[in-house]
């Protein structure tokens, strides 16, 4: 009888620590797909912030281009830039994203400059 019972409690005790280890494992396992999920969304994020950065930088050049037009635009030509240049910066607005309000500041100062001539 007494035999059976110490046999009862260490199947008992093996069968905690077998559940704690693979409790443990679980833990472990969890833990490294949180920690490569993380670093796979954070290098997804720089991608597109690269991403977005390029097409900035891409809009600004083609709007600058224009606005360059506009500046030494003559009478004759201004009406046609000036509209030129409202499209682009309507067309390029999304990808001008951070630098599409100092790209309307250029725009109007060439506007202005364009206007005095």
């Amino acid at each position: 009888q007494h035999h059976h019972q110490q046999q009862v409690a260490h199947q008992q005790m093996v069968k905690q620590q077998t559940d704690m280890k693979k409790k443990q494992e679980e833990d472990r396992k969890r833990r490294q797909d949180e920690a490569k999920r993380k670093k796979e969304e954070e290098t997804k994020r720089k991608y597109e912030e690269a991403i977005k950065k390029q097409r900035g930088e891409k809009a600004a050049k083609t709007i600058m281009s224009v606005v360059q037009k506009v500046r030494v635009a003559t009478p004759e030509s201004f009406p046609g830039l000036k509209k030129e240049l409202e499209d682009i910066l309507e067309a390029e607005r999304e990808n001008a994203g951070d630098l599409l309000n100092r790209m309307k500041e250029e725009a109007d100062k060439a506007l202005t400059a364009a206007q005095k001539c």
